[in-house]
């Protein structure tokens, strides 16, 4: 695993070989490819199409997460293709520090493998070791499929944004806020 905080290879059902690990400024063209993808294909996602951001304002993006102690950023591969991936932005002060939010994305034809599982598990395991207790997450509220599986992990509802969502034709959604404590960690 060397320096990586997550570096994995997750065998799928159906025999693929995923791999997850941390992004590096190396991926920045690949992510901005799978970006590009995954605004199209899900409007559960805050982030328009036109919204990507550039090769060179990805790489900026990931040098930051790699600087912060308590923000975590990777990816599923499927060979050299981004598939998948999963940022955590944590807390550097102290009162907060025990807290952080995530949000996730894969493409369409790699869903229902367990990727998102995976990823969001390896995610939890790190947030121990770095004495995070508490992970929140905010999800759209006709988003099924995620909800489905955030409470399969243990996450819970904790609240809703009304009409946090504007979309293109004018109709508002809501925002559900869910979170999982995971106990343990360092006091400040």
């Amino acid at each position: 695993m060397g320096d990586r905080a997550v570096d994995i290879v997750y065998n799928t059902p159906d025999s693929m070989k995923i791999r997850i690990r941390d992004a590096e400024t190396k991926d920045a063209a690949r992510i901005v490819e799978f970006l590009k993808e995954i605004t199209t294909e899900s409007e559960f996602l805050i982030t328009c199409p036109e919204e990507v951001p550039s090769v060179k304002e990805e790489e900026e993006f990931i040098k930051r997460m790699k600087r912060s102690l308590y923000s975590l950023f990777i990816i599923a591969l499927d060979n050299e293709k981004v598939v998948g991936s999963l940022t955590f932005i944590g807390n550097s002060r102290k009162k907060v520090r025990h807290t952080g939010e995530f949000g996730i994305s894969v493409l369409k034809e790699y869903r229902r493998k367990g990727i998102a599982t995976r990823m969001i598990e390896c995610m939890m395991e790190w947030a121990k070791k770095k004495g995070i207790e508490k992970i929140h997450l905010k999800v759209i509220e006709d988003n099924l499929a995620a909800i489905s599986l955030y409470r399969k992990l243990g996450f819970e509802f904790e609240g809703r944004q009304e009409k946090a969502i504007k979309l293109g034709d004018g109709v508002y959604k809501d925002v559900l806020l869910m979170g999982i404590w995971l106990g343990g960690g360092e006091r400040c």
